[in-house]
């Protein structure tokens, strides 16, 4: 178990609270499923926000095929990118933008 520690101008990095035997992967799989839902929703004061680079070296660590859509609130656009999203991932959004700024859907 650990957190994903992703700073202003470094590369992100994975901090472990607790490792276990390999041979309890079947076991450790089981407690982190990645969630059911089908996209995450992002949102950001603007494209310029420095937490936008962060989520994007995040999100280079969950590599998949669903999808996370950032929303800028001042032009309202919108990005796209595929991911998977895992509850590590989500937690990690949420302590870093808050609750209300990540959804998942």
């Amino acid at each position: 178990r650990g957190r994903i520690s992703a700073r202003d101008e470094k590369d992100p990095q994975i901090v472990v609270s607790m490792l276990r035997p390999i041979s309890d992967l079947e076991h450790m799989t089981r407690e982190k499923k990645p969630l059911k839902q089908h996209k995450l929703y992002i949102r950001l004061k603007s494209e310029n926000d420095p937490a936008l680079r962060r989520i994007k070296l995040i999100s280079i660590m969950f590599p998949g095929t669903e999808q996370m859509i950032v929303y800028f609130e001042d032009t309202k656009k919108r990005i796209g990118k595929r991911c998977v999203i895992h509850e590590a991932l989500v937690e990690e959004l949420r302590e870093m933008l808050g609750n209300e700024n990540v959804v998942v859907k």
